[in-house]
C-alpha cells in the first residue's frame, strides 16, 4: 500500500492506493506529514468495493479503477467538513471561480477553451474536469463558497493547484441558438446535485449532500446557457456576468 497526506479543499487527508501507476496525479497535492496527522483520516478503497466498480470500467485496469473511484470516496469523506466534489470545468476569471457544467460530451471543455482564445490574459483554468468546493459560513450568515483544483483533471489533463472564490456555475444545454436564462432554485438543485460526488451509503450521507446542495443553490450564480460551442456564445455570457455583477453592487 502507498500512502500519501493530501490536502484537498484546505483539508488534510491521508490516501492509501494499491498501485503506483497513478501516484504522480496525487503528488501534486501532496503536503509532508506534520506533528499530528496521527489524527488525520485516511480513506482506502476496500477490495470489495474495487471489485464491485470495475464492473463500470470494461477493460481498464485496476490501478485505473482506483484512481478514478478515489475522487467520489475522497469526497464523501469529507462531507462533514463542508466540503464536496463535483464535476465541471472551473475557470478562473477576475479572480473568481466559474464552472462549466453539464453531463459529459455536452460541450464544457470547448467553453473554456474559447474563454482562453477570446481573453487568455483575463482567464486561467482550475481544473478540467472536478473541482472540490468547500462550504463555510461567514459573519453576515450567507455561505461563503470556495473552488480548489483536485488531481482529477480529465483526459486534456488541464489543471493548476489553484483555488478561488466560486463566482458562479454556468449550466450547459446544447441548442440551435445562444440563449441564457435563469433556473428556479428548484431546478438548479435538481440539476446540481447529480453533477456532485458522493457514494450515497447512507441516509446521513444524503442528508449531508442534500444540505451542501441547497448551500451552494442559495448563495451562488447559476445560469443555464443554451449555445452552439461557438465563440458568440462565450461574449453573451461574458457580457451576461458582466452586466449582473454590475447591476449587483
Amino acid at each position: 500500500m502507498n500512502y500519501l497526506t493530501l490536502k484537498i479543499a484546505d483539508e488534510r487527508v491521508r490516501i492509501g492506493v494499491r498501485y503506483a501507476d497513478y501516484l504522480s496525479k496525487f503528488e501534486e497535492f501532496a503536503v509532508p506529514e506534520e506533528p499530528g496527522d496521527d489524527d488525520v483520516r485516511t480513506v482506502v478503497i476496500g477490495e470489495e468495493y474495487l471489485s464491485d466498480a470495475a464492473v463500470y470500467y470494461p477493460g481498464a485496469p485496476e490501478s485505473f479503477v482506483e484512481y478514478n473511484e478515489m475522487q467520489f470516496v475522497l469526497s464523501s469523506a469529507l462531507l462533514n467538513s463542508g466540503v464536496i466534489g463535483m464535476h465541471g470545468v472551473a475557470m478562473l476569471w477576475k479572480g473568481r471561480a466559474w464552472i462549466f457544467t453539464a453531463k459529459s460530451g455536452t460541450g464544457k471543455t470547448t467553453q473554456y477553451r474559447n474563454w482562453k482564445k477570446l481573453w487568455p490574459d483575463e482567464t486561467d483554468i482550475i481544473n478540467g474536469d472536478k473541482v472540490f468546493l468547500r462550504i463555510s459560513g461567514s459573519e453576515d450568515g450567507k455561505k461563503s463558497i470556495t473552488a480548489y483544483s483536485c488531481p482529477w483533471k480529465g483526459k486534456e489533463g488541464y489543471g493548476s493547484n489553484i483555488s478561488a472564490p466560486l463566482g458562479g456555475i454556468i449550466w450547459l444545454k446544447q441548442a440551435k441558438e445562444n440563449r441564457i436564462s435563469v433556473p428556479t432554485d428548484g431546478e438548479a438543485a435538481v440539476k446540481l446535485i447529480r453533477q456532485l460526488l458522493f457514494l450515497g451509503n447512507c441516509p446521513e450521507e444524503i442528508k449531508t449532500v442534500a444540505e451542501l446542495d441547497e448551500a451552494i443553490v442559495r448563495n451562488t450564480e447559476i445560469i443555464m446557457l443554451e449555445n452552439l460551442g461557438d465563440a458568440e456564445s462565450a461574449c453573451l455570457t461574458r457580457e451576461y456576468l458582466e452586466k449582473t455583477a454590475e447591476e449587483s453592487k
